[in-house]
């Protein structure tokens, strides 16, 4: 079984939350920091964000129902 876990964020401008397959804060941090760059168009502009606040929460559900 494949254990997930939900980062939640607080930052400068807002909240965010991504699912990550670590329980490791700092390995979910860099995964996000990883994808957050990617999103970011291609100028010096732009930063990443100050994270303020930041917590790893276990997945307990992980499916959509049609019912």
């Amino acid at each position: 079984m494949i254990k997930k876990f939900i980062l939640c964020m607080e930052y400068g401008t807002g909240k965010a939350a991504m699912i990550v397959d670590t329980p490791d804060i700092t390995e979910a941090l860099q995964q996000f920091l990883e994808n957050y760059k990617k999103s970011l168009p291609d100028s010096k502009d732009i930063g990443l964000p100050t994270i303020l606040k930041a917590e790893i929460l276990p997945l307990i559900y992980n499916e959509v129902s049609n019912d």
